[in-house]
């Protein structure tokens, strides 16, 4: 058999020994009965679900036997039926898989121990663990031993200190070498409550006893008082363009530009043990719930929205007694210039512009395109009245040309007849005349063949001279 490092009676007698990597045997009456192991050996051994590196084991209020492993979470054991049930970090119900120690209260609830994943409980109506970390209270969460006091409240030794929880309103009250202890540091499984309800608590520097009841509550509601403004990591005086206009702890607002980071620093009057003293702050419009920063009394904030604000901070005393209200400061971050009224009044009127430049234009497109389609309509109607007027000329023409052309007949003829006498010089004039006229009303109506495109260039052979001479 490996170290030792738990040892329990069941109800019926039997002793359970958990070793260091040997797993568990069970003793009846000095005799072993049987062994848990991970790998069975022997015919009467029973296969252990977890490694066997085993922390403690527990004992609930229907007889089950609760086994913490140190790596694979607990392992429940039904003796009735012979099944295990296992609780893991893999499974999603533990927050460590490291179980340190194992406790049955007076109401039947078992609690348990992690290394890191501070104290559980187990909710059997709902089967699951509701797990108590540093941010519920607990002073740390490597959690070596629990008991219980008169009161119904558990207590814890912890890495740093020893934590009291009042498991009717789930407030921790902690306690540290401020309050009297041997060290913060506490060992495993070293706890013990006496018949006359006095605990002791076993440390690396001796141990801790005390009664609870005999405990008082520090009820001082502390007031918290803003202490610094720290602006580029530069604390901020009150001044002309500074962002503050009086002194931060009378201040009532901070005015910052757009991009400049800030920390707040606050201070809880409590001088009390100060040092535990716990805070908590959230900034409106920002953070959507209260940020516990447990003793640290500095809260920074980078890359905020321009827009108003309003920091909050509230404080605990040493005994855990919170204030009943909060100290707030408003804070407005400017907007950076292109988010200004004048900017955005600006954008509107770049905007609007462009709108109007753009209708303008529109406009315009419209009235060429009018402009030029009238043109094309006067342009149609010009050469439908030039159509009409060619029309007209040529019909004139033909008007003209067929009694033109009933003049020549007779000239010709009695240029026949008179040939000779003095009248025939004056017929050859009226003929040229004739002809000259004729000349021009088919001049016309081949110009109404050139408009159509049906003039054709037609050469003939003629007596140049006596064109010449007749055009003369």
């Amino acid at each position: 058999m490996n170290s030792v490092y738990c040892i329990r009676e069941d109800r019926e007698g039997k002793v359970w020994v958990g070793t260091n990597g040997a797993g568990i045997s069970v003793l009846k009456d000095g005799k072993l009965r049987f062994r848990m192991l991970p790998n069975p050996v022997r015919p009467s051994d029973i296969r252990l679900p977890v490694n066997g590196f085993i922390r403690d084991i527990a004992e609930d209020a229907e007889g089950k036997i609760w086994i913490g492993s140190h790596g694979d979470g607990v392992a429940v054991y039904d003796p009735h039926t012979g099944h295990f049930r296992v609780y893991s970090q893999e499974t999603g119900a533990l927050p460590s898989d490291k179980v340190q120690v194992l406790f049955s209260d007076s109401k039947g609830r078992m609690w348990m121990g992690t290394y890191g994943g501070g104290l559980c409980v187990y909710d059997k109506g709902k089967d699951k663990f509701v797990v108590y970390s540093e941010k519920d209270g607990l002073q740390n969460t490597n959690v070596y031993s629990i008991l219980e006091d008169a009161g119904g409240r558990i207590w814890v030794s912890t890495n740093s200190g020893i934590s009291s929880l009042d498991v009717e309103t789930n407030v921790f009250r902690n306690f540290t070498p401020h309050n009297g202890l041997q060290n913060n540091n506490f060992c495993h499984a070293s706890a013990l409550r006496t018949s006359d309800g006095e605990l002791f608590f076993g440390g690396q520097q001796g141990f801790n006893y005390l009664y609870p009841s005999a405990l008082t509550t520090n009820r001082n509601v502390p007031a918290v008082v803003l202490t610094d403004l720290r602006v580029a990591n530069k604390s901020v005086v009150p001044g002309a363009g500074s962002p503050l206009e009086e002194q931060i702890a009378v201040a009532r607002k901070v005015d910052l530009a757009f991009g400049q980071n800030f920390a707040l620093s606050f201070v809880a009057l409590n001088y009390t043990l100060p040092d535990q003293n716990r805070y908590a702050y959230r900034l409106d419009g920002f953070d959507k719930d209260w940020i516990g920063s447990g003793s640290q009394n500095t809260a920074y904030y980078t890359n905020l929205d321009p827009g108003d604000y309003v920091f909050r901070v509230k404080a605990s005393n040493n005994d855990g007694v919170w204030s009943r209200g909060d100290t707030s400061i408003r804070i407005h971050v400017r907007p950076p210039i292109w988010r200004t009224v004048y900017a955005y009044i600006f954008y509107v009127l770049v905007i609007a512009g462009l709108l109007l430049y753009s209708r303008h234009m529109g406009l315009a497109r419209v009235r060429r395109k009018f402009a030029i389609e009238e043109e094309r309509r006067e342009n149609r109607r010009a050469l439908e009245l030039d159509r009409l007027k060619l029309k007209f000329l040529t019909n004139l023409s033909h008007e003209f040309r067929t009694p033109i052309a009933l003049i020549m007949g007779p000239v010709e003829q009695l240029l026949l007849e008179l040939k000779g006498t003095r009248s025939e010089d004056r017929l050859v004039m009226v003929r040229r005349n004739g002809r000259r006229l004729l000349n021009l009303v088919n001049q016309l109506l081949d110009f109404r063949k050139m408009e159509e495109q049906e003039l054709k260039l037609q050469p003939s052979p003629g007596d140049l001279v006596a064109f010449v001479r007749e055009a003369g």
